[in-house]
């Protein structure tokens, strides 16, 4: 699946869930900041570079509080599970835990 097929997945999933404005907003927003930081497919992201971006970009680098950086954690794919890599990493959620 594709970025843009994940966003649309979460979008969707957000609407039926009836999350409000502010909040699809910004999941809509941390998620696409995530992808391009990657700029590769999430599917791809492995544990160790999932790792480095919350610790070591959004902490270390950009100075984000921890509950921001848990925030950033805590968003789930649109079908409510976590974004998984061909290796078996589970990487950057898309939704709020279940």
């Amino acid at each position: 699946m594709t970025n843009q097929e994940l966003l649309q997945k979460m979008k969707e999933d957000m609407e039926m869930r009836g999350f409000s404005h502010w909040t699809k907003e910004s999941y809509e927003l941390k998620a696409k900041d995530t992808m391009r930081y990657f700029k590769k497919p999430m599917e791809e992201v492995t544990i160790d570079e999932l790792r480095e971006y919350l610790l070591k970009y959004l902490k270390e680098e950009r100075k984000l509080s921890e509950r921001s950086v848990n925030y950033y954690n805590s968003v789930r794919n649109g079908d409510g599970s976590k974004f998984s890599s061909k290796n078996g990493c589970e990487s950057i959620y898309f939704f709020v835990k279940k």
